[in-house]
């Protein structure tokens, strides 16, 4: 089993120092850097000059790079990076991708074909209906259903896939060590089993802290041609991930609430009905934190005969992602070339892991996610990410460095491998 790459161990290990981040790393490769010594890096590179400053600090982050390597194979799992061609296409377009992804099970066969569909923790009965609905139609047509394993509709639409016999990607917010909430540590090994797959951007060992899971929705938002928000109140956790669609400049769909739910007046429709509310742009534009604009991406859904529109409204960001990690000079082209069709993870190579992976029950359970387990795992807007690693503002436009203490991480990775 091929648990990672060369080139994406070298960029693991690299993230392992202190200030170096997703940033810093397509730095790297832009410069043609990616086969590099560490020490032409650190005369390249200022972030990494000034880490490996520190003495000791490039022998400890390979340390630490390797602790991750061995977890990834205990747990039956295996990191990739925009380096590797098992990387997810639609989110390397985005703007702020995490560069490297610890994945556990199979990935999308059609990475073009995916969708996010996620809502609140407590859906109205018809909120659950059409959770179910929306995620039974992408399946027939092929498509992996993305949701981030929260209560509610998160968990609805991940069952959903699994019983219609779909494939579904469940986006986590810490290492792989665990599954946040618990009440849905069997609906992972059940993604798993039916050939389906969890991602995250956290290392092993990494627990769940609530600002991590509005990381974690731009995550569902970056691997999916558009998102679905099922039903939210108007500071619910599921808006994170509809801002981040729009902020890709991808499709967002949401459901018109029932009569039955308006004239209720359910909290949870809220956000619903002012999304559609297409008299009111300045107050959409404001709860969905975009441009005017970018309001011509909202699709209202009224009835089922909507759905074939979401089919056919395709992002257009799979055509050259050499844009996106632009080089400087030819060397550095062939260099990264050579990381795309050479040591990096290949398709074959994926297959051919995906078919050696260890069985779902091989997820430890481990006492970190309490904080989670109490939000179902979905957080409310304003929280700030403090587990250093990549620091990013919701609907920031630049991409921040900010890595942990690599001593703080040797002795969390010593007490949790």
């Amino acid at each position: 089993m091929i648990t990672i790459s060369p080139s994406t161990q070298k960029m693991l290990a690299l993230s392992m120092l202190s200030g170096v981040g997703p940033a810093t790393l397509r730095r790297v490769v832009s410069h043609g850097l990616v086969s590099a010594p560490i020490i032409e890096l650190s005369q390249r590179i200022p972030a990494i000059a000034k880490a490996v400053a520190v003495p000791s600090a490039w022998e400890l982050a390979q340390e630490l790079a390797q602790k991750q390597r061995d977890a990834a194979e205990k747990a039956g799992a295996y990191i990739i990076s925009a380096l590797d061609e098992g990387y997810p296409a639609l989110l390397s377009a985005t703007k702020d991708d995490p560069f490297i992804l610890f994945v556990k099970g199979a990935l999308f066969k059609t990475p073009e074909k995916s969708v996010a569909i996620i809502g609140t923790r407590q859906p109205t009965k018809h909120g659950e209906m059409i959770t179910r609905r929306i995620t039974d139609f992408f399946c027939g047509q092929h498509w992996s259903v993305v949701s981030g394993l929260a209560l509610g509709c998160d968990g609805i639409a991940h069952r959903a896939a699994i019983e219609a016999g779909g494939h579904t990607v469940a986006v986590l917010a810490h290492g792989l060590q665990t599954v946040a909430p618990s009440q849905h540590r069997k609906l992972a090994e059940e993604i798993l089993n039916s050939g389906g797959a969890l991602v995250s951007e956290y290392r092993f060992g990494q627990g769940a802290l609530p600002a991590q899971f509005v990381k974690r929705d731009r995550i569902q938002a970056g691997l999916s041609q558009g998102v679905v928000m099922i039903q939210s109140d108007l500071k619910g956790g599921s808006l994170h991930a509809s801002r981040a669609a729009l902020d890709y400049e991808r499709w967002l769909a949401v459901p018109y609430p029932t009569t039955a739910d308006e004239l209720a007046n359910e909290p949870k429709i809220q956000a619903n009905l002012m999304i559609a509310n297409s008299d009111a742009d300045i107050d959409r534009a404001n709860l969905l934190k975009c441009h005017i604009s970018r309001l011509s991406k909202v699709i209202v859904l009224r009835a089922k005969e909507d759905y074939p529109r979401l089919v056919y409204a395709p992002v257009s960001v799979l055509e050259d992602l050499e844009e996106e990690m632009p080089l400087d000079d030819d060397e550095g082209r062939e260099q990264a070339s050579s990381m795309l069709k050479g040591d990096g993870l290949s398709k074959s190579s994926l297959d051919n892991l995906h078919s050696c992976a260890a069985p779902a029950e091989g997820i430890r359970h481990d006492q970190s996610d309490s904080q989670s387990e109490d939000d179902g795992g979905r957080s409310e807007p304003g929280s700030s990410d403090q587990i250093g690693q990549t620091q990013e503002a919701s609907g920031s436009t630049c991409k921040a460095d900010t890595t942990s203490d690599p001593k703080a991480d040797l002795t969390v990775q010593q007490k949790l491998l």
